[in-house]
Protein backbone atom coordinates (compact mmCIF):
# COMPACT_ATOMS: atom_id res chain seq x y z
CA UNK A 1 0.00 0.00 0.00
CA UNK A 2 1.48 3.34 -1.03
CA UNK A 3 0.69 6.49 0.88
CA UNK A 4 0.94 10.17 0.03
CA UNK A 5 3.97 10.62 2.32
CA UNK A 6 6.09 8.12 0.40
CA UNK A 7 5.84 5.20 2.82
CA UNK A 8 4.88 1.77 1.60
CA UNK A 9 3.78 -1.52 3.07
CA UNK A 10 5.16 -4.40 1.07
CA UNK A 11 5.31 -8.15 1.24
CA UNK A 12 8.27 -10.26 0.24
CA UNK A 13 7.87 -13.93 -0.57
CA UNK A 14 10.51 -16.47 0.34
CA UNK A 15 10.73 -20.23 0.06
CA UNK A 16 11.78 -21.72 3.38
CA UNK A 17 11.91 -25.51 3.78
CA UNK A 18 9.87 -25.94 0.58
CA UNK A 19 7.14 -23.67 1.95
CA UNK A 20 6.26 -20.23 0.60
CA UNK A 21 6.19 -17.63 3.35
CA UNK A 22 5.29 -13.95 3.19
CA UNK A 23 7.30 -11.40 5.13
CA UNK A 24 5.80 -7.98 5.60
CA UNK A 25 7.78 -4.79 5.92
CA UNK A 26 5.99 -1.66 7.01
CA UNK A 27 7.11 1.90 7.06
CA UNK A 28 9.44 1.46 4.10
CA UNK A 29 10.39 4.91 2.86
CA UNK A 30 10.55 5.48 -0.86
CA UNK A 31 13.01 8.17 -1.91
CA UNK A 32 13.95 9.69 -5.19
CA UNK A 33 17.74 9.84 -5.67
CA UNK A 34 17.79 13.62 -5.23
CA UNK A 35 15.76 13.33 -1.99
CA UNK A 36 18.24 10.80 -0.60
CA UNK A 37 21.15 13.16 -1.34
CA UNK A 38 19.30 16.03 0.36
CA UNK A 39 18.55 13.92 3.46
CA UNK A 40 22.21 13.05 3.91
CA UNK A 41 23.28 16.67 3.47
CA UNK A 42 20.59 17.83 5.91
CA UNK A 43 21.94 15.33 8.46
CA UNK A 44 25.43 16.86 8.13
CA UNK A 45 27.02 14.39 5.75
CA UNK A 46 28.91 15.16 2.55
CA UNK A 47 27.63 12.85 -0.14
CA UNK A 48 30.16 10.90 -2.17
CA UNK A 49 27.45 9.51 -4.39
CA UNK A 50 24.10 7.83 -4.81
CA UNK A 51 24.23 4.61 -6.79
CA UNK A 52 21.53 2.53 -8.43
CA UNK A 53 22.19 -1.03 -7.24
CA UNK A 54 20.41 -3.14 -9.88
CA UNK A 55 19.95 -0.67 -12.67
CA UNK A 56 16.94 -1.16 -14.92
CA UNK A 57 17.66 -4.88 -15.47
CA UNK A 58 15.44 -6.00 -12.59
CA UNK A 59 12.46 -4.98 -14.73
CA UNK A 60 13.13 -8.08 -16.90
CA UNK A 61 13.99 -10.44 -14.06
CA UNK A 62 12.48 -13.43 -15.89
CA UNK A 63 15.30 -13.24 -18.46
CA UNK A 64 18.22 -13.19 -15.99
CA UNK A 65 18.69 -16.97 -16.02
CA UNK A 66 20.32 -16.59 -19.43
CA UNK A 67 24.04 -16.02 -18.79
CA UNK A 68 24.52 -13.69 -21.77
CA UNK A 69 21.51 -11.58 -20.77
CA UNK A 70 22.73 -11.40 -17.17
CA UNK A 71 26.20 -10.31 -18.34
CA UNK A 72 24.64 -7.53 -20.41
CA UNK A 73 22.35 -6.42 -17.55
CA UNK A 74 25.31 -6.21 -15.17
CA UNK A 75 27.33 -4.20 -17.70
CA UNK A 76 24.46 -1.75 -18.14
CA UNK A 77 23.96 -1.51 -14.34
CA UNK A 78 27.64 -0.60 -13.89
CA UNK A 79 27.52 1.98 -16.66
CA UNK A 80 24.34 3.62 -15.35
CA UNK A 81 24.88 3.35 -11.58
CA UNK A 82 25.56 7.09 -11.22
CA UNK A 83 23.71 8.44 -14.27
CA UNK A 84 21.27 10.97 -12.77
CA UNK A 85 18.55 10.31 -15.35
CA UNK A 86 18.43 6.54 -14.69
CA UNK A 87 19.39 5.98 -11.03
CA UNK A 88 15.71 5.96 -10.10
CA UNK A 89 15.05 2.92 -12.31
CA UNK A 90 16.96 0.78 -9.81
CA UNK A 91 14.82 -0.92 -7.15
CA UNK A 92 17.43 -0.12 -4.48
CA UNK A 93 19.72 2.85 -3.93
CA UNK A 94 23.08 2.94 -2.15
CA UNK A 95 24.31 6.23 -0.76
CA UNK A 96 27.90 6.77 0.30
CA UNK A 97 28.62 9.76 2.51
CA UNK A 98 30.94 10.91 5.27
CA UNK A 99 30.63 13.37 8.09
CA UNK A 100 31.07 16.90 6.81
Amino acid sequence: MDSADGTQESASLAIVDDEIRAYYETGVELDRPEELRAEFEEAGFAGDGVFGVEGPGWLREEMLDDELVLEGVLRVARELEQEPTTIGTSAHLLSIARRA
